[in-house]
């Protein structure tokens, strides 16, 4: 008896262990024993987020603070499951996996300006830098409205080792409301 209950907890939070849903306080974050990947087994990053088109206005133009725009994207970390022909079927969400985003493009100025000028932009603090319980890694960007009748892109990507994400590009413009 007591081993059927013990059987049927361990499948309860092995279930709960999932990119979705997630409810709050589910999926803790602790990157302090956080690990880089390796090469074995073969892991992946894969974007788990939608990666909307933002279009700002001009009055998104009269300040540097009402030029940025808030940007997320949610990773998921995991080990690949292989078919026999080596083809990926699956992936098993890895947690406590160290990461270094990878920020391309028009950010604004001022976000993490403490570190180095690779970060500018990124919000999410260094010590979120890893997957959660869950597998998950969440990174949050400020980037840039752009001048009248342009665009411009934000890329964030994800690396651990030799590791690389798909890249998130977040397309972003400004409108004459005129035109």
């Amino acid at each position: 008896m007591v081993f059927k209950i013990l059987l049927a907890l361990s499948f309860i939070a092995t279930a709960g262990c999932s990119y979705s849903p997630e409810d709050p306080g589910q999926c803790k974050l602790q990157c302090s024993k956080a690990i880089i990947v390796g090469n074995e087994p073969v892991f992946s990053m894969k974007l788990k987020s939608a990666v909307p088109a933002t279009m700002c206005g001009p009055k998104n133009l009269e300040s540097e603070e009402t030029r940025r725009v808030p940007l997320r994207a949610d990773f998921l970390v995991g080990e690949a499951i292989l078919d026999q022909k080596g083809n990926e079927i699956a992936l098993r969400p890895v947690p406590n996996i160290s990461i270094e985003p990878v920020i391309i493009g028009a950010v604004a100025p001022g976000i993490n300006s403490e570190t180095s000028p690779n970060y500018q932009g990124i919000q999410t603090p260094r010590s979120n830098w890893c997957s959660d319980a869950c597998g998950v890694v969440s990174i949050s960007v400020v980037g840039r409205c752009p001048e009248i009748d342009t665009s411009s892109d934000v890329t964030i990507q994800l690396h651990s080792g030799a590791v690389y994400s798909e890249p998130a590009t977040f397309s972003i413009g400004t409108k004459d409301p005129e035109n």
